[in-house]
């Protein structure tokens, strides 16, 4: 019986990501879990190149940038020690490129895995194998009375309290990608449900707020879908958004100044992210190739601070090499969702770019099915391209046939 290497590569795939998920829980932290869990993840990886064997159809472009990504990524992972994250999603997505799956079926064996996977920690947190953590947090009200307060924060196995929100989150995002405009009634409510349901356990402002936010942009898109079918965005302007926040996050990092009451205050709405940009980039300075994954993660006198700004962690752990590759990916994604008038990955893109403001996103893998993407866009504009330059011919061709027919009959 053989196998189709679409089914393998999903099979690894799913296996990446459910492990990558459990990884980040206390399930890695119980006896020889954790080097399983490793094994079982490199083993996904493992699968989907071998969905790729005797199957070359990567053309020469991607396989240059493709190769530069991972070529890259190998020299701060071996020599500053800076993971394995960005080399797992290129070969993953060069993968991708290879076989040329369904770009659907990624997105939505990512929503299921990732849901799946939540769900089975929690449950085992709630059976008592794994620890429910709970913190608190005290929020002044200046954000207004909503939100100020203290704040309960259950971590329901996972290693912090705001990973189950972000999670929702990026599968929010997702199924706006995914779905476009097909998403139901129903489906809004419960993504609603349990944004509020997150918000009182976890008390996480950013991703309760983005969802909102979300939630109410998607439904203008959808009554101008109604009412102006014929309306589509034409800007080709919102791929600036992912340099602009990198560089405004630097700019920020850098002149933060704990003496000006503005400085402390616009700390205070990001929840000290700008004062701990800040010690990152003063005490490690930026680096060609990064500083590694500690970079970032014990910046203050104490050890207490960590850098959670996505745009100035990866400066610091990967270096400004990978950190431009990287965010002239984002951008470039962008700027192919404007070209082929996608409204609803217009949305998905902007909200990962103002996520990441607050957290690490860019280089998640929560975020390959964007990836995959980016490569399924290129193919499309191309067609596109093609079918354009083919319009263009044929008008060309007919114009002639008539103008000489309108000279012979002369």
């Amino acid at each position: 019986m053989k196998i189709e290497k679409r089914t393998i590569f999903l099979t690894g795939y799913s296996l990446y990501i459910l492990t990558n998920v459990f990884i980040e829980s206390e399930l890695a932290d119980l006896g020889p879990m954790g080097k399983i869990l490793r094994l079982l993840k490199y083993m996904g990886i493992l699968f989907v190149i071998l969905s790729c064997y005797n199957d070359a159809k990567l053309d020469i472009k991607r396989t240059k940038i493709i190769g530069i990504l991972i070529f890259i990524s190998l020299i701060n992972m071996i020599v500053f020690n800076g993971g394995t994250a960005i080399v797992e999603i290129a070969i993953i997505i060069g993968c991708f490129a290879m076989i040329r799956d369904n770009l659907k079926d990624i997105f939505k064996w990512s929503i299921y895995n990732l849901t799946v996977g939540h769900i089975i920690i929690m449950l085992l947190s709630f059976v008592g194998i794994l620890e429910d953590h709970i913190t608190t947090r005290w929020v002044g009200s200046y954000m207004g009375s909503f939100f100020g307060g203290e704040y309960i924060r259950h971590q329901m196995g996972f290693l912090a309290s705001n990973q189950i929100p972000l999670t929702l989150m990026i599968v929010y995002i997702m199924f706006i990608a995914y779905k476009k405009e097909k998403i139901t009634i129903k489906e809004q409510l419960l993504f609603l449900i349990l944004n509020m349901c997150c918000f009182i356990s976890f008390g996480a402002r950013v991703s309760f707020l983005l969802i909102i936010g979300a939630f109410f942009v998607y439904c203008i898109l959808r009554i101008s879908d109604k009412f102006f079918p014929n309306w589509t965005i034409k800007t080709n302007f919102i791929w600036i958004l992912y340099p602009f926040c990198m560089m405004i996050s630097v700019i920020l990092g850098y002149f933060y100044n704990s003496g000006s009451n503005l400085w402390l205050l616009l700390n205070d709405i990001f929840y000290n992210r700008i004062r701990w940009a800040h010690a990152g980039l003063k005490h490690y300075g930026l680096s060609i190739l990064g500083y590694g994954l500690k970079a970032g993660q014990a910046t203050g006198t104490n050890g207490e601070n960590l850098v959670d700004n996505g745009y100035v962690l990866i400066l610091l752990q990967r270096g400004i090499i990978l950190t431009i590759m990287v965010i002239v990916m984002w951008s470039y994604l962008t700027y192919i969702a404007e070209k082929n008038r996608d409204k609803y990955m217009v949305l998905s893109l902007i909200l990962i770019a103002v996520a990441s403001l607050i957290d690490n996103h860019l280089i998640s893998y929560k975020m390959i099915p964007f990836y995959c993407t980016f490569i399924s866009g290129q193919d499309e504009i191309k067609n596109k391209g093609r079918m354009l330059l083919d319009k263009y011919k044929f008008v060309f061709k007919y114009k002639f046939v008539l103008t000489r027919r309108n000279v012979r009959e002369r």
